[in-house]
């Protein structure tokens, strides 16, 4: 079920590991795509910093405004 969730219901899913995890339900927990996301996570603040900083060091600094 918790396969399905994560791919039918991100948000619903986070929100159940997250409570499997502060319960200390570790066993129940989906520890690969938890891993998985956190690696993600991480890769994708990565690529934002340095995208950042590239736009700060070149000049075209400015906001950009994801919704538009």
């Amino acid at each position: 079920m918790s396969a399905n969730l994560h791919n039918d219901n991100f948000h619903a899913w986070t929100q159940q590991q997250a409570a499997l995890l502060r319960d200390g339900r570790l066993q129940e927990a989906n520890l690969p795509h938890l891993i998985e996301e956190i690696e993600m996570m991480g890769a994708s603040e990565r690529r934002e910093l340095v995208n950042w900083n590239l736009l700060r060091t070149t000049g075209n600094c400015h906001r950009i405004d994801p919704l538009v």
